[in-house]
């Protein structure tokens, strides 16, 4: 669940019944698994879960929530979503249980997404996303390092190839980090 920690009395608040009221979960009961949480700008915050992601309001309270991630027949996967990235043009990107990377667009309230792996099962996961300093967005899945063009939206895969030193050292993706002089770092399960 969500919870927020109040440093100057040490009380917690939850607001895990206030987040599936939002997303239409009719039992509160279940467990909310929070995926994800992203700046939104303004003081409010993204917040991904397994039933969709909302807008939050710390202040106010208000929760509203996002449309469905889009679906289609290969991934049927609309509301379970995984690391999200606000971009420096504001553009929200969701990685998601179904092989595609989603693009939301706060104006439009749009998302449009991309298949990361085309013909792959829906078992790829996105587990991490990342904007290099061209702008240029990265996603980390199950099945590899994926280089999305946030302009054309075309995709390209890098993968581990046995007995080539220049590929990745394994498929699962875990983090991506640029440093200063524009060395762009990736992890993966089997080390960098």
């Amino acid at each position: 669940g969500l919870k927020r920690h109040d440093w100057q009395t040490g009380e917690w608040q939850r607001y895990r019944g206030d987040i599936l009221r939002a997303l239409g979960v009719a039992n509160e009961n279940l467990p909310l698994a929070v995926r994800s949480i992203a700046d939104a700008g303004n003081g409010q915050l993204w917040v991904a879960t397994q039933f969709g992601i909302v807008q939050f309001d710390p202040v106010s309270g208000v929760i509203k929530p996002l449309p469905p991630l889009p679906e289609n027949d290969e991934s049927g996967a609309g509301t379970d979503s995984g690391p999200l990235l606000v971009s420096r043009a504001g553009v929200l990107w969701a990685g998601n249980w179904g092989n595609r990377i989603a693009r939301y667009d706060p104006a439009s309230r749009q998302w449009t997404s991309k298949e990361l792996v085309p013909g792959s099962d829906r078992a790829n996961v996105s587990v991490s996303v990342f904007e290099d300093r061209h702008g240029t967005i990265w996603a980390g899945s199950l099945k590899g390092l994926h280089h999305i063009d946030p302009v054309s939206g075309s995709v390209r895969t890098f993968q581990h190839v046995a007995d080539d030193s220049r590929s990745l050292t394994n498929n699962i993706v875990r983090s991506m980090h640029q440093d200063a002089d524009g060395t762009f770092w990736v992890g993966t399960q089997a080390g960098l």
